[in-house]
């Protein structure tokens, strides 16, 4: 019983026994390397699994298809978010665009009149619910047009009341 020795710890009414490792030796005291080299091969393998020919069982060769599998999937993710932001843009681009105003001019109204729909949000409703962006696109037009911004061929729509208004 030279690594292991027990010690109390107490909250006032109760008394817990715990064994806790304490080295008794310098020896074991020793900086652990983590688990054993036999189970991190193993599980670079088991990422390895699908791979042809000998990077499925070469460990170098697993090695390095794995690394550079990781790093493109890290890619991966990162260019899907662009694209994703790109792709929202260009739909509340065509929105606007089918409603007769600009998208710098309609995000910068959607902001002023205090709404917090993200462009994720934004490109659903453009592309699923054209009605419902259309009245947020009056809406803006209506906030710009109070502010005092001006746009080729922005008229006031009909039917929209503001704050400014009341």
């Amino acid at each position: 019983m030279d690594i292991m020795q027990p010690f109390s710890l107490t909250d006032g009414k109760n008394k817990c026994w715990l064994l806790a490792m304490v080295f008794l030796t310098a020896c074991r005291f020793t900086r652990s390397r983590g688990p054993d080299p036999f189970w991190r091969r193993q599980m670079y393998f088991r990422m390895a699994w699908r791979y042809y020919g000998r990077s499925r069982n070469c460990w170098v060769l697993a090695l390095r298809r794995v690394h550079k599998a990781l790093k493109k999937a890290t890619l991966a993710r990162q260019l899907k978010k662009i694209q994703m932001r790109k792709l929202w843009g260009q739909r509340i681009n065509a929105g606007c665009y089918e409603h007769g105003c600009e998208k710098d001019i309609f995000l910068e109204g959607i902001a002023q009149s205090n709404i917090g729909l993200n462009k994720q949000m934004l490109a659903q409703l453009a592309i699923y619910e054209p009605r419902t962006f259309k009245s947020l696109v009056d809406l803006a037009k209506k906030q710009q047009l109070e502010a005092g911004i001006t746009q080729n061929g922005l008229v006031a729509p009909s039917g929209v009341i503001t704050r400014g208004m009341l």
